[in-house]
């Protein structure tokens, strides 16, 4: 496939069907190695608190360290004081641990999600948890600076008893200094969500969205999540 079919088909225009088929075979195989590539180090979180569950995010390894970031909110999501990872093996829980709650941003105020639940709003939006182990296979700690127009996916896990990690792209219609906004299916359930661009390279991690599944997706940008993280003395992203 020559590059200048290749740009023509992954911008939307008529290519011929050969060279059609051979670019989406091509983006379904980068597709699945991020995916495959997620399952070693995006986990699911349960916050609790008096010995109730009061929520599930997601929250994601960004380097070789034993740190995971997640969204902000998840402090003190509806009185919760406890935080967990759940670490699966497929579909099969294959490790559960507490986490410390490290970092976070600054606090702003307080709001109360559709479902009646009150939680804590933070600038940025970051929250920067302890495991006690490492990833056996850590993720490449880079970064991507993308704009408007760009492709990009969400790995998460999509609901409270949903054991497998889901995938969803999209593309990045707006960009901003600290956010940036997607347009994929993803929902509220998706909070602390890598955003990853094609060469699986952190663009942002999802906030929320509140309702059903919706499809413009606010994102705090990897540039903030950088900064923030550089603030508090972390290792931040590469690239």
């Amino acid at each position: 496939m020559d590059p200048y079919n290749k740009l023509r088909g992954s911008m939307g225009f008529p290519v011929d069907f050969e060279v059609g088929q051979a670019i989406n075979k091509y983006n379904e195989a980068k597709l699945k190695a991020i995916y495959q590539g997620c399952n070693n180090y995006v986990v699911k979180l349960v916050c609790s608190g008096g010995g109730t569950t009061k929520g599930f995010f997601n929250g994601f390894f960004y380097s070789d360290s034993n740190l995971i970031l997640s969204s902000g909110h998840i402090s003190g999501f509806g009185g919760a004081d406890k935080y967990e990872a759940l670490f699966f093996h497929g579909t099969a829980l294959a490790k559960r641990c507490e986490l410390k709650l490290l970092h976070l941003g600054s606090f702003v105020g307080q709001a109360t999600s559709s479902a009646g639940i009150p939680f804590n709003v933070y600038n940025p939006d970051v929250a920067v948890l302890e495991c006690p182990d490492v990833p056996p296979h850590p993720p490449r700690p880079f970064a991507e600076v993308v704009s408007p127009g760009a492709s990009v996916c969400v790995v998460g896990f999509k609901g409270v008893d949903e054991p497998q990690l889901s995938i969803s792209d999209g593309i990045v219609s707006y960009s901003g200094m600290d956010t940036m906004h997607i347009t994929a299916h993803v929902d509220d359930r998706y909070s602390g969500s890598p955003v990853l661009s094609t060469q699986g390279y952190v663009v942002g991690m999802v906030k929320a969205g509140l309702g059903t599944t919706i499809k413009q997706v606010e994102v705090v940008s990897a540039q903030t999540i950088h900064s923030f993280l550089v603030s508090k003395g972390l290792p931040g992203f590469k690239g």
